[in-house]
């Protein structure tokens, strides 16, 4: 749908990804799974043990990043933690593009061979 050159800069910005800190996902991962929460708290003991368990991303991508955790009494998890101010720049993205998407369905369709024949040749 983009020309390959657009694609190309947009999949730079998607693999250059840097990580954030791992003291700020083990932020997060306390404040989702404790302040968060409204009646079904998680255990602070197995909240302490996870976030413990947070050194150093085993992923980083666009819109998180993957933790290797122990999570006792189950063993070995995979802990994603989503990329500070990513959901407001995900909304911000999307409705650029619902905007943008309109803007090309408004542009007048260019008509195709078969609605053109026997234009400008005398209707043969």
């Amino acid at each position: 749908v983009v020309p390959p050159s657009l694609a190309d800069a947009l999949s730079v910005l998607q693999d250059n990804m840097q990580p954030f800190s791992s003291e700020l996902a083990k932020q997060i991962v306390i404040s989702e799974l404790t302040e968060k929460c409204e009646e079904t708290c998680a255990d602070p003991a197995i909240v302490e043990a996870l976030v413990e368990g947070l050194s150093s991303p085993v992923a980083a991508a666009s819109v998180g990043q993957v933790y290797k955790a122990v999570l006792p009494g189950y063993g070995n998890v995979a802990v994603k933690v989503q990329r500070p101010g990513i959901r407001g720049l995900v909304e911000r993205d999307a409705s650029m593009l619902r905007s943008l998407a309109a803007w090309v369905e408004s542009i007048p369709a260019i008509p195709s061979n078969e609605s053109t024949k026997g234009i400008g040749n005398g209707g043969t």
